[in-house]
């Protein structure tokens, strides 16, 4: 099961690559300002749970990120992440000069729009923490996402835009447990305009979704579940201080965990996660 569904994924990976190269033929020039963006901002939220699995929930949590995406055509885009989890109460810390530190996570995406609407993307990320608490951990993915927006129809309703990810472990493992496994996730993100207008946006976002251990991920050699999620997440752009590329965020999000989830949430199947944040773009 993990080799064909590897050769899947390598299949997919040489398919977009292909796809790009034929786009980029005569495409060779110097990048325009335009077609590269970055992004930063930061999230403070009550507890982290990874995949369902129980990080932290005590203390200030804080998760720092910068980003930067590059338009490589009209179809292809590639982006790289740098993602941070930095807690005050030195979750696993070894030792060391950075014991708040406890994640910092490097991933890359190659984005390919089949149609203006259904994208395939996959990529390379690299999981470690700096204090020590665990050990590094690399990952190949893949995924596909379908934005049915209606929004350019004058309606509120942003659309239900499902997604699915594929996550395969090459190198280390996220329970633990010594045998790298593979991870899926399907969910949907609709999204719905509350106010438009001159002086405030806000819009809320409802990201339902299910977390799956496809093979010995949540500590079990089959197939298994990991955890339900359903949320709803609040924005806004900083209209009113005249900072409209600042966009303040403030969300609540339920977890509903299986039997082995639950294992690290110290038995507990519930948890209920509230969460603030900014981002800006530029």
């Amino acid at each position: 099961m993990f080799k064909q569904l590897l050769v899947s994924s390598v299949l997919t990976i040489c398919m977009i690559g292909n796809v790009f190269a034929e786009d980029q033929v005569d495409e060779v020039g110097e990048i325009d300002n335009q077609d590269l963006s970055f992004n930063v901002g930061s999230d403070f939220t009550t507890a982290y749970f990874f995949r369902g699995i129980m990080q932290e929930n005590q203390g200030f949590i804080a998760q720092p990120w910068i980003g930067a995406s590059l338009k490589l055509s009209d179809k292809n885009t590639v982006s790289v992440l740098f993602w941070n989890s930095i807690h005050d109460n030195d979750t696993g810390a070894t030792g060391g000069d950075v014991e708040a530190w406890y994640e910092a996570d490097i991933s890359i995406t190659l984005t390919h729009a089949l149609t203006d609407k259904l994208s395939v993307n996959t990529g390379y990320r690299h999981l470690m923490s700096p204090n020590s608490a665990f050990n590094r951990v690399n990952e190949v993915f893949v995924g596909a996402s379908f934005t049915d927006s209606l929004l350019g129809e004058n309606r509120a309703h942003g659309g239900l835009n499902p997604f699915v990810d594929v996550v395969f472990e090459v190198d280390g493992t996220s329970d633990g447990d010594g045998d790298e496994g593979i991870y899926s996730e399907i969910g949907i993100r609709p999204r719905f305009d509350l106010v438009d207008n001159d002086a405030v946006d806000l819009d809320v976002t409802i990201p339902v979704k299910v977390g799956l251990g496809v093979q010995d991920y949540y500590g079990d050699s089959g197939f298994d579940f990991g955890y339900f999620s359903v949320g709803a997440v609040f924005g806004t752009p900083m209209k009113f201080f005249n900072l409209p590329n600042v966009t303040l965020t403030a969300g609540v999000e339920v977890l509903v965990l299986g039997d082995d989830a639950k294992a690290f949430n110290g038995g507990d199947d519930t948890e209920v996660i509230g969460t603030v944040g900014f981002s800006t773009s530029f």
